[in-house]
């Protein structure tokens, strides 16, 4: 089971004048449908919180058919791809989300989350250049927050690119200064590159 880390994430940013009677009925039903979805989540979430497996995925289960529901719906909406990827990500199904999170991206490539969760989940199937890529981007199009930095250290310490990596870490550091985790994780980083002074 994968944390529970932004799975209801739900953006709706709508300029209602701008859509017909047709638009404006498939995107209240995909509200209707993801907001089903987001209750058979939380349900889950809290199952799988007092250990009980079958019934966290069954909830889980019956999310994902909700966010299908929703993206039959409203197919242009990139945060239902977003929703249902990291739904499919909590129950292990990688691959599903790699795809929801890709079918996002062409939907709304300079504005969407996507980028941060297929950096997550690359980094769960070993893809660490793509995962970089994707944190990358993220950065680019949002500014380094905390997951962006934390899927770079990853993806840059499993490529052994310990000098970008002192970069993004000493980053990480000044945003969590109490952390003794990050120095020990620099310090390392400085003596892959032979800076044992710095160490």
């Amino acid at each position: 089971m994968k944390n529970w880390v932004g799975l209801l994430i739900v953006t709706f940013a709508y300029s209602i004048s701008c859509f017909t009677q047709q638009d404006l009925k498939a995107i209240n039903e995909g509200e209707k449908y993801a907001s089903k979805a987001e209750e058979y989540s939380i349900k889950a979430v809290k199952a799988c919180e007092n250990d009980n497996r079958k019934k966290c995925l069954e909830l889980f289960e019956k999310s994902i058919a909700f966010y299908t529901q929703a993206i039959d719906a409203d197919p242009q909406e990139d945060n239902y791809y977003l929703n249902r990827g990291l739904t499919y990500d909590y129950i292990e199904n990688e691959t599903a989300a790699l795809e929801d999170f890709t079918k996002g991206i062409e939907l709304n490539p300079d504005k969407t989350l996507c980028y941060i969760a297929r950096s997550q989940t690359r980094r769960l199937m070993d893809d660490y250049q793509g995962s970089y890529a994707d944190a990358m981007k993220h950065s680019e199009i949002y500014g380094d927050d905390n997951e962006s930095l934390q899927c770079k250290r990853h993806a840059l310490l499993n490529l052994k690119e310990f000098e970008v990596a002192i970069t993004v870490i000493t980053q990480i550091i000044e945003k969590n200064p109490d952390n003794d985790y990050y120095y020990i994780n620099r310090a390392v980083c400085y003596i892959e590159t032979a800076n044992f002074d710095a160490a």
